[in-house]
């Protein structure tokens, strides 16, 4: 997914050095865990130094309720949502 040739590289993200990285997790030596792990760690570390991908979007979903609202969630597996509603005080907190 990461490597220059991959299908799904939707990045173009291509590097001989990430290339080589991701042939030594896959290599014969890989067979050694503390080889491999340590071939992962080298690859974070380089992608996080190329800062290859970076998200394009980001935001946060927020909904302003009063303190007296009671059983108010957004949670979309809340198909009883109007009828669980209340208000807990008359007068605004």
């Amino acid at each position: 997914m990461f490597g220059s040739s991959a299908a799904f590289n939707m990045g173009h993200f291509a590097n001989k050095k990430n290339d080589q990285l991701l042939a030594n997790m896959n290599n014969d030596k890989a067979w050694n865990q503390s080889y491999r792990v340590q071939q992962f760690k080298d690859w974070q570390k380089f992608m996080n130094d190329q800062t290859a991908y970076a998200p394009n979007g980001f935001s946060l979903s927020w909904a302003p309720v009063n303190k007296r609202v009671v059983n108010y969630t957004t949670s979309p597996a809340n198909n009883y949502f109007w009828n669980s509603l209340q208000l807990d005080s008359a007068t605004i907190k």
